[in-house]
C-alpha cells in the first residue's frame, strides 16, 4: 500500500513539474520568436495560427507529454506510457515540418522580391514561378519529415520531379523570349545609333 502511495505521489510531482517546465519553456520560446519577428515574415494575422504560437504550443505539449509518460510509467500503466512515448517521439517531426515550411516561405518571398526588383523581361512571371517552386519544395521536405504514415511520400517526390521538369522547360522558354526581346531592343538601339551617325556625316 505504501509503495502504491509513493508511486502516486511521485507521479503527481512529475505532472506538476512537467506543467511548470512546459509553461516556462513555451513562454520562453514564444518570446524569443516574437523578438525575431518571425510572424512578420510569414504574414499570418490570426493569433492561434501564428508560427510563433504553433511552435511554442508544440514545444510546451512536448514537455507535458514527456512528463505525463514518465508519470504513467511510475504508476506502471504501461499501455498509456508506451502510447505517450510514441507521441513524444513523433512530435519533433511535426515541429521540424513547421520550421521547414516557415523557412521555405520566407526564402521564397525573398527570392520573389529579388527577381521582381531586377525589372528584366518576364521578371514578374519568373518571380512567381520561383516562389511556388520553393514553397512546394519546402512542403515536400516537410511532408517527408512527417513520414509515410501521414502521406505517400513517394507520390510527393514524383510530383516534385514533374514540377522541376515543367519549371525547367518554362524557365528556358521565358529566358529565350526574354533574350529575344533584349537582343531586339539592343539591335534597335544600334540601328538608331548608326542612322544618327550617318546623318551627322552627311550634314558635315
Amino acid at each position: 500500500m505504501t509503495g502504491m502511495l509513493d508511486n502516486v505521489l511521485a507521479a503527481a510531482i512529475l505532472l506538476i513539474v512537467g506543467i511548470i517546465v512546459g509553461k516556462v519553456i513555451g513562454a520562453a520560446i514564444l518570446e524569443l520568436l516574437k523578438r525575431f519577428k518571425i510572424d512578420s515574415y510569414v504574414g499570418i494575422k490570426r493569433e492561434h495560427l501564428k508560427v510563433s504560437k504553433l511552435i511554442s504550443d508544440i514545444s510546451k505539449w512536448l514537455i507535458y507529454l514527456l512528463f505525463l509518460s514518465e508519470a504513467a510509467a511510475v504508476l506502471e500503466i504501461q499501455i498509456i506510457a508506451n502510447a505517450l512515448t510514441s507521441l513524444v517521439n513523433y512530435l519533433p517531426n511535426v515541429l521540424t515540418a513547421i520550421l521547414v515550411l516557415t523557412v521555405g516561405y520566407v526564402v521564397a518571398r525573398y527570392i520573389e522580391d529579388a527577381i521582381e526588383d531586377t525589372h528584366v523581361a518576364y521578371s514578374g512571371l519568373m518571380s512567381r514561378v520561383f516562389f511556388f517552386f520553393v514553397v512546394y519544395l519546402s512542403a515536400a521536405i516537410s511532408l517527408n519529415s512527417l513520414g509515410s504514415r501521414i502521406i505517400n511520400t513517394v507520390l510527393v517526390d514524383q510530383i516534385l520531379l514533374i514540377i522541376v521538369a515543367t519549371f525547367g522547360v518554362g524557365l528556358s522558354i521565358a529566358m529565350g523570349l526574354g533574350f529575344k526581346s533584349m537582343f531586339k531592343s539592343l539591335g534597335d538601339e544600334i540601328g538608331k545609333d548608326l542612322v544618327s551617325g550617318l546623318r551627322r556625316k552627311r550634314k558635315a
